[in-house]
């Protein structure tokens, strides 16, 4: 016979009563003072068993309910009711300490593979659903914040800066969706020799960066890199995975225009970027591929790359660091690294 205490309430006032619940051929009777006397059939009651150490309810027919801290109980009502078998397994877990690890080691290996994986893909579905007018919006937005706070209007010669506009319209016309990108030359005290690329196809170089050249062919490379980097979406995929809760919601709701919200939040993110290795992969092999195919030696731009690398230990004082921005691989890590990759490709057909 089963038979066990809980407390039982009427479902229509709240006053609790001490309970004896007990099975009784089909019948769930429950029985206490102050008159207590239910009778109902067992198939018409609802058992709820609750995890850990929550207590367990009984919902009756006539929006009555029993609570129970006997685990045992709701178990055999359960097993009457040919519904024991899972929840009995799911209780043995619960009070396992190896199958407590086992979940915690399992629920750990998930959230790494959808950190690792599933954000990175969100993001990168999310970035490109976004409209070309609100992409041209962040760029434009993106661009006016920087230009009054960070960057000041280039000091380099009208002939230097004719001359640099006609490299890149060279450059445009043979990559692909050329006609998008546009040159913006800036000066900064702030970044250095510095080049990003911002949304809608804006490439910001800066005149130290131009200044540091040593000829048009090493600042082509670092121009197909960046735009390598805009093409990929790269800087909006970067902000979208740190703010991935935004981007999650944003992209299973289907409300891609509320990620342009995030656009204000774009010039801190872009100075503040350090790249993942992905990403800096995707933008060199774009910058090879273009050297490669306009005749131009891939070496000039790892030689690039070195010279821009010396710069960086002379301006951190060899210590290896530097304040946010403080030129151009501030937010290209890695640079000893690319450069010896560049240099792999540089022979390579």
């Amino acid at each position: 016979m089963i038979e066990f205490a809980g407390t039982y309430y009427d479902g229509r006032t709240s006053v609790r009563r001490p309970v004896a619940v007990s099975v009784e051929g089909d019948e769930l009777r429950i029985r206490g003072a102050d008159q207590v006397s239910v009778v109902c059939p067992l198939n018409d009651v609802r058992v709820v068993p609750q995890p850990g150490a929550i207590r367990g309810t009984i919902r009756l027919p006539d929006g009555g309910m029993v609570e129970t801290a006997d685990r045992h109980g709701v178990g055999a009502l359960l097993r009457l009711q040919n519904r024991g078998g899972f929840f009995t397994f799911v209780h043995r877990l619960e009070n396992s300490l190896k199958y407590m690890a086992i979940a915690v080691l399992v629920t750990a290996v998930v959230m790494a593979v959808a950190v690792r994986f599933g954000i990175p893909a969100l993001a990168k579905e999310a970035a490109f659903a976004i409209p070309p007018a609100m992409e041209s919006a962040m760029g434009r937005q993106t661009l006016n914040t920087l230009d009054g706070v960070l960057l000041k209007p280039t000091r380099l010669p009208a002939s230097r800066q004719k001359a640099l506009q006609e490299l890149f319209r060279r450059m445009t016309r043979q990559l692909p969706y050329g006609g998008k990108y546009r040159l913006a030359l800036r000066w900064s005290d702030a970044l250095g020799a510095n080049a990003f690329a911002l949304p809608s196809g804006i490439i910001v170089v800066t005149d130290q960066l131009v200044d540091l050249a040593r000829n048009d062919n090493e600042l082509a490379g670092v121009l197909a890199h960046e735009m390598a980097h805009e093409r990929n979406r790269h800087a909006l995929r970067q902000l979208l995975q740190n703010s991935s809760i935004a981007l999650i919601i944003a992209t299973l709701s289907g409300d891609i225009t509320s990620i342009t919200t995030l656009g204000a939040t774009l010039p801190t993110a872009l100075i503040d970027a350090k790249f993942s290795r992905e990403f800096e992969t995707e933008a060199d092999d774009g910058a090879v591929a273009y050297l490669k195919k306009a005749g131009i030696p891939v070496r000039s731009y790892a030689e690039f790359l070195g010279r821009l690398e010396a710069e960086h230990v002379a301006t951190d004082g060899g210590t290896g660091t530097s304040p946010p921005g403080a030129g151009y691989l501030a937010s290209h890590p890695d640079t000893r690294e690319r450069i010896l990759r560049v240099l792999a490709q540089s022979g390579k057909r």
